[in-house]
């Protein structure tokens, strides 16, 4: 989103909309949702955002992005099995 608009609940809204139409094809086809994004200190935000609803960090690829920029990717479940 944009710095501007951040914090008005639009990104918030974002996610439980895609989690509820993931949810609502069911299992078979939507067990997980996986969001990525930069490791670099300006994006610590994002990364909050993302554990802040459920995420869980699942892994990192070292400079994927270039020299000390990692892709940081977090996982959720879409149902209860684990």
């Amino acid at each position: 989103m944009a710095p501007g608009t951040q914090g008005g609940g639009g990104g918030t809204a974002l996610v439980a909309h895609v989690e509820r139409a993931l949810t609502d094809l069911g299992p078979e086809h939507a067990r997980t949702l996986i969001v990525e994004t930069s490791s670099l200190e300006s994006f610590a935000p994002a990364r909050r955002f993302y554990r802040a609803r459920g995420f869980a960090e699942e892994a990192r690829i070292r400079q994927f992005y270039g020299p000390d920029d990692d892709e940081v990717v977090f996982w959720k479940a879409l149902t209860s099995a684990r």
